[in-house]
Formats: C-alpha cells, sequence, structure tokens
C-alpha cells in the first residue's frame, strides 16, 4: 500500500478507514513513503480508535511534526483542547467538524504512526516523558478536596463488550475502597461509586477529569482510557490487566514501555483478579 494524495476516490481494504463522510476518504498506511521526501502540503493524521488509543498514539506526535511540520490531527473533540495545550506546534480538529483538503494533502491512519516510529523495544526514549499538559486552574480548584488519608483514583470497568475480560468486579475492589485511610476518587463514568468529587461529567469532560486525575496521589485502573490518560500525564498509575492484554502493554514486563511512572500488574490465571490487586495494594501501601 502507498500513501495517496487526492480528494476523490475513496480505498477500500484491510487497512483503509474509507467513510461515506467526505472528510474520511482516502485515509491510508503510508508504508511506501521514505520519510525523506518532503512535500508541501498538509498531512492530516486521521484517528479512528477510541480515546485511549488517541492519547496513546499522540506520544509519537512530536516525533511526527519533525519529519513534516505542517500537521492537522483528527480525533475525539472531547480531547481537542487537551491536546491543543500539550502540542502547540501541532493543528487539531474534532471529529465533528468539516475541514478542507486538497489534491497537495497527504491523509494517514493515526494507529499506523507506531510502525514507522516505534517499530521495536530500541525505538523507545530511554525514560518516556510525559506528554499531556492539563489545565492549571482546574488542577488548583481539586486539589483544594480535603481529605486526611490517600487520594486514589480508581477505574474499573469498560463499556465495549469486547474488553468485558479487562472489567473486574467492584466487589473484588472491596479491600481496597474500605480501608479508612484510603480516599476513593471515582474516575468511572456511568458506574456510580460514592466520591469525593460530585458534579463532573466523567464522560465527556476530559480537561475535567485529567485535573481530577493530578488531584490523586495515585491511579488504579484496568486497561481502559484512563490508563493512557494517567500515563501520558506522567502519574504514579497501577494498571490492572488480564491474562492476555493488549499489544502495547507487551506481553511479561512489569514497567512500561510508553509511560514511565506506570506499573503493570497482570493476571496469572485468567479471570482470576486475586493477586493482582493484592499486589496493587502493597504498592498503594508504600505510598
Amino acid at each position: 500500500m502507498i500513501l495517496i494524495k487526492g480528494s476523490s476516490t475513496v480505498f477500500h481494504n484491510n487497512l483503509a478507514w474509507a467513510e461515506t463522510n467526505q472528510n474520511k476518504k482516502l485515509i491510508l498506511d503510508f508504508s511506501d513513503w521514505d520519510w525523506k521526501e518532503s512535500f508541501d502540503g498538509i498531512l492530516y493524521v486521521h484517528a479512528k480508535e477510541g480515546v485511549g488509543d488517541q492519547i496513546h498514539h499522540a506520544s509519537m506526535l512530536t516525533d511526527l511534526h519533525k519529519i513534516h511540520p505542517h500537521i492537522y490531527v483528527i480525533v475525539d473533540s472531547r480531547l481537542v483542547s487537551l491536546f491543543k495545550r500539550s502540542f502547540p506546534k501541532i493543528n487539531f480538529i474534532g471529529d465533528k467538524e468539516n475541514f478542507p483538503y486538497s489534491s497537495n494533502d497527504y491523509h494517514i491512519l493515526f494507529e499506523d504512526l507506531q510502525q514507522h516510529l516505534r517499530p521495536s523495544a530500541y525505538s523507545f526514549k530511554e525514560e518516556p516523558t510525559p506528554y499531556l499538559i492539563p489545565n492549571e486552574d482546574l488542577i488548583k480548584k481539586y486539589s483544594k478536596i480535603s481529605t486526611e488519608g490517600i487520594k486514589i483514583g480508581l477505574s474499573w470497568w469498560s463499556n465495549r463488550k469486547s474488553n468485558s475480560a479487562r472489567i473486574i468486579p467492584l466487589e473484588k475492589l472491596s479491600k481496597i475502597i474500605f480501608i479508612p485511610e484510603h480516599d476513593i476518587i471515582n474516575l468511572q463514568y456511568e458506574k456510580p461509586l460514592p466520591s469525593l468529587v460530585e458534579n463532573i461529567d466523567l464522560k465527556n469532560d476530559f480537561e475535567g477529569v485529567a485535573a481530577l486525575a493530578c488531584s490523586c496521589d495515585i491511579i488504579l485502573t484496568i486497561d481502559n482510557w484512563i490508563a493512557h490518560l494517567a500515563g501520558a500525564l506522567g502519574l504514579k498509575t497501577c494498571v490492572m490487566l488480564n491474562e492476555n492484554p493488549f499489544w502495547y502493554w507487551m506481553p511479561k514486563d512489569k514497567d512500561c514501555l510508553w509511560y514511565s511512572n506506570v506499573k503493570l500488574f497482570r493476571q496469572t490465571k485468567a479471570g482470576d483478579w486475586d493477586d493482582v490487586i493484592d499486589n496493587v495494594l502493597k504498592e498503594v501501601q508504600c505510598i
């Protein structure tokens, strides 16, 4: 496959994402682009996966910008303000917005950056650095939350049926939740849990969620968008993984190549979270 210029043809195959929306045509990978040839147009980077993956892929945007400086990234609208602050030299467009493109422009998929910019473990910096910058005013707001114990940001659920193996039943987490010295900050949308913070839209207010997470002493989460958000913010994070996690968590590592402050806690037996939770509890008690 090649990276194709243009604005009229819809390209269909297993790597393309060609939809009826005129703004989502000709979104291809760039395996035949030699990464040396320059062009005058804009490079449009299109996200087609979930917000967690979009945050994860954003770790490569600075490197992409060094190769081609004229970039527009189309992402979930809820991420736009956070990304604009974090990458001021790159343009971001919400996925519900219209945008013009010409025959001089190129289109690539966000997730295809990895095969070129992070093809192996040797492609990573020795110490990955945080790359998302939260809203300082909101951080000050949520930092005023008065607590006496350890503030734990918690997320344990996913709304995708395909992610059911990642979900931890809330009762399994009771040994963490109900310790008097633990103050729970709910980061989980659509799942009510008594929390120190109310009146925040955990599903749509990504700026608020990022600032709220920054007010916590530690984040405990399954493999969902909160894991990537906390990692990209550089927060102390424990990610609880099922036996066969998604590829970017790697098969056996305890440390995370993508995020420096993230520790990985893995199931040793499918469906059994007991050892994972016991080990995470020990990590919390070290704070």
